[in-house]
């Protein structure tokens, strides 16, 4: 989890904390920041963790903040980094594969709400642990979507979590399935 957010020196005191102190505070979000976050942090992780011969699709919302799809110093970091990266935004009003309708923000927002917070690093290490704490039918729910062509009517597959769990096997995330990575490499999806 990336968080935009600066490190700067507190111009006051306050009750908990004496004026110089080093805090956390949020910062609004634009297109050079999303940028930033994309080429700095994001390619850098796909470049350790995905496997250079598959293409990759980040599908994201139409937000404002958000850069466009062909945005040149995006694709000069992607040629850089030599993978198959695609950016994609989601088509509006589109309920296929919205992480907001297959509740996922909902999900982790539950979970961090159980945790009193008081200060933005507080906050960020609460999202952070409930972000683990998804559970994992929410994950595949959208493996699912994806092999029903969108479609939310089917029956979840059991995954014997508890004999998982046991067994110390119970996985953190949920492995896109067979059928449902061989969809996504249709060239049509491409």
């Amino acid at each position: 989890i990336w968080v935009f957010v600066e490190r700067v020196a507190a111009q006051r005191s306050s009750s908990r904390r004496p004026a110089g102190t080093i805090i956390t505070k949020e910062v609004s979000v634009n297109k050079t920041k999303n940028r930033d976050m994309l080429t700095s942090k994001l390619l850098h992780a796909l470049h350790e963790r995905w496997p250079t011969n598959e293409p990759l699709i980040i599908q994201r919302d139409n937000a404002p903040a958000h850069i466009s799809p062909e945005d040149p110093a995006f694709l000069d970091a992607v040629a850089q980094c030599g993978h198959a990266i695609r950016l994609k935004c989601q088509p509006p009003n589109s309920p296929d594969l919205n992480v907001l309708d297959l509740g996922l923000f909902n999900s982790i927002q539950a979970i961090q709400k159980k945790k009193s917070t008081r200060t933005i690093d507080e906050l960020i290490e609460a999202v952070t642990d409930a972000f683990w704490e998804v559970p994992t039918r929410t994950q595949c729910s959208m493996d699912e979507c994806i092999i029903h062509a969108g479609d939310n009517e089917f029956k979840l597959r059991h995954m014997s979590k508890t004999r998982l769990e046991r067994e110390g096997r119970l996985p953190l995330s949920i492995r896109c399935s067979k059928r449902a990575k061989q969809i996504l490499s249709a060239p049509s999806v491409f």
